[in-house]
């Protein structure tokens, strides 16, 4: 991995903000390692519904001894940047958006128990006339989300299996934080890809409009 040496980037690249990795990932030869590094530091935020989970690593598996929600939120805090996360669903999951950073589940919690207006997903807004744009998922089927902080307005849009769907979403909050939803036993998702883009893949033709 090549490092410009003007950042004078002692013992490698973690701990330095969003924008400076990106300004080193133009300079540097092979820009899959940066965006693989990144991808690392995807986490779930601490919260007691992790009691009914199993985690390895970037799966996530709902335990069997118990049918509870579980509204994962996970961190890092996205404030800036354009932010793509993919999520896998191997089995059952329920739901995918972004929420306001203020909010925060217990166990057996879902979003649409608590602060709907501040959550967004599944794939759903809380506009019924949203619903309809966006195609359901199924088994092995991934969602994409790519967050464009940069722009004014901030803007969400979902992707289906690498299709951009037919809306985006618009006048976001300052701070968001991505979360997915399970409750069945056993169900599982993964998250193959995190990672901070260079310039925004969503084209938005034809595209519905939805506002936070």
């Amino acid at each position: 991995m090549s490092v410009p040496k003007e950042y004078n980037v002692i013992g490698g690249l973690i701990g330095l903000g969003p924008d400076i990795m990106l300004e080193i990932l133009t300079e540097m030869l092979n820009k899959l390692d940066l965006q693989q590094l990144i991808g690392t530091l995807l986490s779930p935020l601490n919260s007691p519904c992790l009691q009914d989970l199993m985690i390895d690593f970037n799966v996530f598996y709902h335990r069997k001894e118990n049918t509870n929600d579980c509204s994962i939120i996970f961190n890092p805090l996205i404030c800036r940047g354009i932010v793509r996360l993919d999520i896998l669903n191997i089995r059952d999951l329920i739901g995918v958006g972004i929420i306001d950073e203020s909010i925060c589940y217990g166990r057996n919690q879902s979003p649409s128990q608590s602060d709907w207006d501040k959550a967004l997903g599944k794939i759903l807004h809380n506009k019924d006339i949203c619903r309809y744009q966006i195609e359901s998922f199924s088994s092995n089927d991934r969602i994409g989300m790519e967050l464009n902080m940069n722009y004014c307005p901030r803007t969400l849009t979902f992707f289906k299996n690498d299709i951009e769907q037919k809306i985006f979403i618009t006048n976001l909050p300052a701070s968001l934080r991505f979360w997915a939803l399970l409750w069945k036993q056993g169900s599982t998702f993964k998250f193959p890809n995190f990672a901070y883009l260079l310039k925004p893949t969503a084209k938005h033709e034809e595209s519905q409009i939805c506002e936070w």
